[in-house]
């Protein structure tokens, strides 16, 4: 049975990718900062028949990260699904920065990736599929940020967001290359404008919707895909 695990599981495209991996027979390490807060988290675990194993991790807590790693020291992790992220406070525009938001949003998003990127290689290098899944956002791309957010935005111009998910693609380009000979994958996701709590109500997908459109892609990426990052539909983002 192959292993997934991943990072803030515990709502939103999180949670629903992991009900659609133990729904497709895998193995589901599913973690956030406070599992007994997340009722829908438990009745997943409930209800896959013991394929859903639930931990509590802080990504921004690197001692918690290693300890983690160390707990489950010897198995695989046939995919490392880094999904936990924030935004920040909003809106985000010039003359307006909160700086210590801005840097815990760079913990998060980046630092966060790059320490369970570290802490679990040997459990990803070990397995079958050795992937390792970076969730973006199509927000982070220069190329198509080619004019002004539309005055009154409640968001703004997401600074600090859009500034972490683009630092993200440079730290996932970095890694792909250094792991590349170790036979690891390391694939961005822009998995789409999602109803959740970090998308919005106006939001383009359901979390089922996003989850549809980016399972079957996720499950087909092979060490030819290292070093990309790809849309929800399968179409590349320019940098």
């Amino acid at each position: 049975m192959p292993t997934i695990l991943i990072t803030g599981a515990n709502k939103g495209l999180g949670l629903g990718f992991a009900a659609r991996f133990a729904q497709d027979g895998w193995r589901v390490l599913a973690s956030c900062r406070d599992p007994a807060s997340a009722g829908a988290f438990s009745a997943l675990a409930d209800a896959s028949g013991g394929r859903v194993r639930i931990d509590r991790l802080d990504v921004t807590d690197h001692d918690s990260i290693d300890r983690y790693a160390t707990s489950l020291s010897g198995e695989s992790v046939d995919i490392l699904f880094n999904n936990a992220g924030i935004q920040g406070p909003q809106p985000q525009n010039f003359g307006t920065t909160d700086y210590e938001s801005w840097a815990n949003v760079m913990r998060t998003n980046v630092f966060g990736v790059m320490k369970m990127s570290e802490a679990f290689i040997e459990h990803v290098a070990r397995s079958d599929r050795k992937l390792v899944v970076n969730v973006s956002s199509g927000t982070s791309s220069i190329a198509n940020k080619i004019d002004a957010t539309p005055p009154g935005s409640a968001k703004g111009e997401l600074y600090l967001y859009r500034s972490s998910k683009t630092a993200l693609n440079m730290v996932s380009r970095c890694m792909a290359w250094e792991l590349k000979p170790r036979g690891v994958a390391v694939v961005m996701l822009g998995p789409g404008w999602v109803r959740t709590a970090l998308g919005s109500d106006q939001a383009k997908f359901s979390v089922d919707e996003s989850v549809a459109n980016c399972t079957p892609m996720i499950q087909s990426w092979t060490l030819a895909d290292a070093g990309k990052f790809y849309l929800y539909d399968g179409t590349e983002v320019p940098w």
